[in-house]
């Protein structure tokens, strides 16, 4: 074996580096700029439903903004509402289902060939559901306000769009998950399980539910806690 060798081994092993080191700083380029614009209030994902995206110029430069979608945002405006409101959950659902509310319809992607993907079908077209719900009532974007992975510890007022409802009904329809607080200084919090009109808090930190640590083996996301009532009228415990 010591006998057989590859004259081109250092080459190839050299042009290989090469290509990694290239995708390296092609990467930082981008997503240091993505980081930069999201900090400055700025899109660069795409929208959430009932919110699109708007390309202007700034500079001289194109920059991507969010903006209301016209065909879809009165079924959120409504959600946030009923909610605000005082409705439960299901009662919500029924009525924006009844209004014919569909979530939005997406293509669906073939990526087995990466060089060529193809498009094997669409997804979404579906009535809401109760936790569905829960998921889009916790987008900050929806009042404004950018709150993710780059911009979690200092968020920040989007550039050219106020939301499609303000911060106070935005804070009574997430009833205490999540709430946003503007400071004298005008900068912006986003809390957790908080709770400023004299309610019980949400315990976090539930005794019944030690294990904080446990992540989820698909998403990788920390584990929660919940009760489920049976038939008997007893509650059990599972995250």
């Amino acid at each position: 074996r010591w006998s057989v060798y590859s004259p081109s081994e250092s080459a190839e092993m050299f042009e290989t580096y090469k290509g990694k080191a290239e995708v390296r700083d092609i990467l930082t380029r981008m997503i240091g700029a993505e980081i930069r614009l999201v900090q400055d209030g700025y899109s660069v994902r795409r929208a959430p439903d009932g919110l699109q995206n708007k390309p202007i110029i700034v500079e001289g430069k194109e920059k991507v903004i969010r903006e209301a979608n016209p065909g879809r945002k009165d079924y959120f405006i409504k959600m946030f509402e009923l909610l605000a409101d005082g409705m439960d959950y299901p009662k919500v659902v029924s009525t924006l289902n009844a209004m014919g509310f569909k979530t939005r319809i997406y293509k669906k992607w073939d990526r087995s060939d990466k060089e060529h993907p193809r498009i094997v079908g669409q997804k979404g077209g579906s009535p809401l559901t109760v936790k569905q719900l829960q998921r889009y009532i916790l987008q900050t974007e929806y009042a404004g306000i950018s709150c993710e992975k780059w911009t979690r510890h200092r968020p920040v007022k989007m550039q050219q769009f106020d939301g499609i409802v303000d911060i106070d009904i935005f804070n009574k329809a997430n009833r205490g998950k999540i709430f946003i607080r503007i400071n004298d200084d005008q900068t912006i919090q986003v809390l957790y399980n908080y709770s400023p009109w004299g309610r019980m808090k949400r315990l976090r930190d539930n005794p019944a539910y030690p294990w904080k640590c446990i992540l989820c083996p698909f998403c990788k996301s920390e584990m929660l806690g919940s009760a489920s009532r049976g038939k008997s009228g007893a509650k059990f415990l599972a995250y």
